[in-house]
């Protein structure tokens, strides 16, 4: 898995970032202290910044660890003030981790009317390609991993 990242463009508590991160269903959350020192010693998003980490300072709950992007140092500072913040998602390096993440199955089980339909054709397209050496959910879960892609770019374009 790799690290993406994305940066709010306004200061917030870090409440308001935990908060802004709980329920989302996309992977996204605050970062830890240790990962904003790997992205800060990366140097590939470097500025004059304070980003909150997700974590609290031992000795005092009321305070949470901060990292400055212009020398790298870590600060406690107190949760109600404002700092930047900075999201961070893990993410599949290759198409066979994605499916292996998402459309895995522990037990084999009956597929649906759907999914045998998506098995045939994609069988069909192999087939002509030469390729037949699949089994049945890692052909279903291409099929679902191409028909996300293609849900994701209609919505993105509406």
């Amino acid at each position: 898995m790799k690290l993406e990242w994305q940066e709010w463009p306004s200061t917030h508590t870090w409440q308001d970032a935990m908060d802004g991160v709980k329920n989302n269903e996309s992977g996204w959350r605050l970062p830890t202290r240790i990962e904003l020192i790997q992205l800060y010693d990366s140097r590939e998003m470097m500025s004059d910044k304070y980003f909150w980490s997700s974590d609290t300072y031992l000795n005092e709950a009321k305070q949470a660890w901060v990292v400055n992007f212009w020398h790298g140092r870590t600060f406690e500072v107190y949760k109600a003030h404002d700092s930047y913040v900075r999201l961070v998602r893990e993410v599949p390096e290759n198409i066979d981790e994605h499916i292996a993440q998402n459309y895995s199955y522990d037990v084999p089980r009956q597929l649906t009317p759907r999914e045998e339909f998506t098995k045939a054709a994609m069988q069909g397209l192999l087939s002509n390609s030469g390729c037949n050496m699949l089994d049945d959910h890692t052909i279903a879960a291409y099929a679902f991993l191409a028909a996300d892609a293609i849900i994701t770019e209609l919505e993105r374009t509406k």
